[in-house]
């Protein structure tokens, strides 16, 4: 157990700092950090079924870092520099906050890494953000604050991932103070261009504001060669995928499963998709597609090889 408790003089990065190439950092605990748990800088190395919890910046901190491998860890309560009181289950994450840190946050020229079967719960940032290159696979998101998973980068592979938010939510427009931008899986460039090359597939969502969505900062941002396929998207509250304008070329959205209560379960505002094999249902059977309106049929119509859940 490494604990920062009583930790004294000026902590500049984390609890546990690797600057190694090569090595293996197994069954740790490590608590109460002033800043990052866990800053990793070196490359080729393995973090394995460690627990980081209660650090006020990221649980972990990958900076610069290449082909390291992180396997079974767990993180919860971590970015607590975000939360503004503890309810006796759960912190309280503060949606004024400017920052939009990560449980788990890649920086830098940081590529290539492997982020597998980890635990990333109940934190007070986004649950990842994606670099990369990087792999990211049948790992368990769940109710971390923000986006769960959230792709800046190109050649990224987000699989076979469970994705679930349990915590309830107000109207739209309502105070949803507990969580700002609720999304299971989102795509943004936030300074360069880089979203291109991604694969999104066999991941479960439930219970997200979006499902799937794209955010587009800058004006050369947009989904290019990208495939989404074979994610089930369940009881999204908004919209099952949400993908508005931007400069997306040669993208596929394909076989997917998207069954809602009361959300949309697509808006897509761009006609530079394949979009083929899909199954939709809600209540709401409204599709905005590239300015307008439709009920399934009338955007089967324009847009076939879909189906709807009867």
């Amino acid at each position: 157990i490494i604990d920062g408790t009583n930790a004294t003089g000026t902590v500049r990065e984390g609890l546990l700092e690797v600057r190694a190439n090569g090595v293996t950092v197994e069954g740790f605990t490590i608590a109460n950090a002033k800043v990052y748990g866990l800053a990793n800088f070196g490359s080729n190395n393995k973090f394995l079924n460690n627990i980081i919890h209660h650090t006020q910046g990221a649980g972990v901190w990958n900076r610069d870092a290449k082909s390291n491998l992180f396997e079974g860890n767990e993180l919860y309560f971590t970015v607590l520099q975000n939360s503004t009181s503890f309810d006796g289950q759960r912190y309280v994450c503060s949606a004024s906050n400017s920052n939009w840190p990560s449980a788990i946050n890649s920086w830098g020229s940081a590529s290539g890494n492997t982020w597998r079967s980890n635990n990333v719960h109940d934190n007070c940032g986004e649950g990842m953000v994606v670099y990369s290159g990087d792999v990211v696979e049948n790992n368990t998101f769940k109710d971390n604050w923000s986006i769960e998973v959230y792709i800046v980068a190109n050649n990224a592979t987000v699989r076979n991932n469970i994705i679930l938010d349990t915590r309830p939510y107000l109207a739209r427009g309502a105070n949803q103070a507990w969580r700002s931008v609720p999304a299971g899986i989102a795509i943004g460039d936030e300074a360069v261009c880089l979203t291109d090359n991604n694969i999104i597939s066999g991941n479960s969502i439930t219970g997200s504001r979006y499902g799937v969505s794209f955010y587009q900062y800058v004006s050369c941002s947009g989904v290019k060669n990208t495939t989404i396929e074979n994610n089930t998207i369940v009881n999204a509250w908004e919209y099952g995928l949400r993908i508005l304008s931007g400069s997306h070329v040669n993208s596929t959205i394909r076989n997917n499963v998207i069954e809602l209560t009361d959300g949309k379960p697509l808006t897509l505002q761009s006609s530079a998709f394949v979009v083929t094999g899909n199954q939709f249902f809600s209540k709401a059977d409204v599709f905005e597609y590239v300015g307008k309106n439709y009920t399934f049929a009338g955007w089967n119509a324009v847009v076939p090889g879909n189906s709807w859940k009867g």
